[in-house]
């Protein structure tokens, strides 16, 4: 939402919109850009603006995401306006704490459950690069610890594991990933 401020004659205000946001038709509310570039440094994730036709739009800022520690892969689902990444946790942790989080752009994040709860659990995956199908709203992220292409279902506040794809070895160790 914009920030209104009421105009001299007490009848009417003005609404404006923070960087990287338009008013909406209805003057009062804004709307997030259409076109942007997402990239992440370290523990920081940035939105660079693809709209020239805004010039007066700061080119990039670092949106307001909290509990980033290691980024290390990143994806954006068009459904539900959220940014997803995988964070491998601080760094000279004796455990790290890797774990898949996702966040709108206002800074509410949180962790995904998206690791089988059988066995070890979470302590036997290390994800390591998460791409997300907006069609089917499934998110596929690899494993360094199985060397496997990995499926959860993203529905709505939930997530739902459906387990491994493809399962590599030897030679075929599934890494990054494109859709």
């Amino acid at each position: 939402s914009g920030v209104c401020v009421p105009k001299q004659n007490k009848n009417s205000s003005a609404c404006l919109c923070p960087s990287h946001y338009e008013l909406s038709d209805d003057g009062v509310s804004c709307v997030g850009p259409q076109a942007f570039l997402l990239f992440s440094q370290r523990n920081k994730i940035s939105r660079l603006m693809m709209d020239p036709d805004h010039p007066e739009q700061v080119p990039d800022i670092v949106l307001p995401i909290k509990r980033a520690k290691s980024i290390k892969g990143l994806d954006y689902n068009l459904l539900d306006e959220s940014i997803y990444w995988i964070d491998h946790g601080k760094r000279g942790e004796q455990n790290v704490k890797q774990s898949i989080r996702r966040s709108q752009d206002n800074g509410v994040t949180e962790r995904l459950n998206v690791f089988d709860k059988v066995g070890e659990g979470a302590k036997a995956f290390y994800p390591f690069d998460i791409v997300i199908d907006p069609f089917t709203q499934l998110m596929y992220w690899s494993c360094l610890t199985t060397n496997s292409i990995n499926v959860t279902r993203l529905h709505g506040n939930n997530s739902f594991p459906i387990g491994s794809v493809y399962i590599g070895g030897g030679k075929n160790l599934p890494r990054y990933l494109a859709i």
